[in-house]
């Protein structure tokens, strides 16, 4: 066989390896067309995968949605419960607030009473400091009544006296501070009256006062808007200056008192 011959065998034998190669190659593409094509998702796959999502989604959703509701109510309720009980303490707190109130002006009313019955137990007491009483077996009732005759000329009657008793004292060397009590407001007017008197004798007459009606008249003279301050006849007055007096007591706030009182027309009278 020519070398020619060889050639042309040769070119057919390549050309038909080539076109078996071909047509395999284009089979197992078709078959893998074919693979794609029936794993390929259609339009209603999408839309089914798509749906299946969505609802699982919403039902998550609903079912956060329901426990959230849940625990609204529950939060609500309490709190509905919250303010209920809110409600009936303030109700409560409102109550005890007028109840103490209440009790707090009985208080002050009896404490007032009581201060009041004490003084009006005091009304025609004295307090008398710088007697000096010799160490004798004399009354003590008749050391006062000569004293007081000596010092201002007054004879008291043993019946004006009621008692007479020393008072606690708390130096020895000043002479001892006495109350006495007389029988009635005139014996004790009589002896009053000449108060001034005996001050010049170092003999001291005042006024049994009770503690709360010393310490309101300290209150008072303490107050910048007060001129004086004085007990007469079981009460305490204060003024303003240029105003008229005005009686006070324990436990009212008596500035505005004070200052709205009229003013004292005799002295604006003298001023002028």
């Amino acid at each position: 066989m020519s070398s020619g011959t060889r050639r042309a065998f040769k070119k057919v034998d390549t050309d038909q390896r080539r076109q078996s190669l071909n047509a395999a190659e284009m089979t197992d593409m078709n078959n893998k067309l074919t693979i794609m094509k029936n794993n390929m998702l259609t339009k209603d796959d999408i839309k089914t995968i798509v749906s299946d999502i969505t609802s699982s989604i919403l039902l998550s959703f609903k079912e956060e949605l329901n426990a959230i509701h849940e625990k609204l109510d529950t939060t609500l309720k309490e709190n509905g419960l919250l303010r209920k009980d809110n409600d009936k303490l303030r109700v409560d707190f409102n109550e005890l607030k007028e109840t103490s109130e209440t009790e707090r002006q009985r208080i002050n009313e009896a404490i007032s009473m009581a201060n009041y019955n004490e003084q009006y137990s005091r009304k025609n007491n004295i307090r008398v400091s710088g007697i000096h009483f010799p160490d004798s077996d004399e009354p003590m009732k008749e050391t006062f009544m000569k004293v007081v005759h000596k010092h201002i000329g007054v004879s008291i009657s043993p019946t004006e006296i009621t008692a007479i008793h020393p008072l606690p004292s708390t130096s020895f060397d000043k002479p001892s501070l006495i109350l006495v009590k007389m029988s009635n407001s005139e014996a004790k007017r009589n002896l009053m009256m000449h108060k001034k008197i005996v001050a010049e004798k170092n003999v001291k007459f005042t006024n049994d006062i009770t503690k709360s009606n010393l310490s309101l008249m300290n209150r008072a003279n303490n107050m910048d808007c007060v001129e004086k301050s004085w007990y007469y006849n079981g009460q305490v007055y204060a003024k303003s200056k240029g105003r008229v007096k005005i009686k006070i007591n324990l436990f009212e706030n008596f500035r505005d008192k004070l200052m709205s009182a009229p003013f004292n027309q005799r002295r604006q009278s003298t001023d002028l």
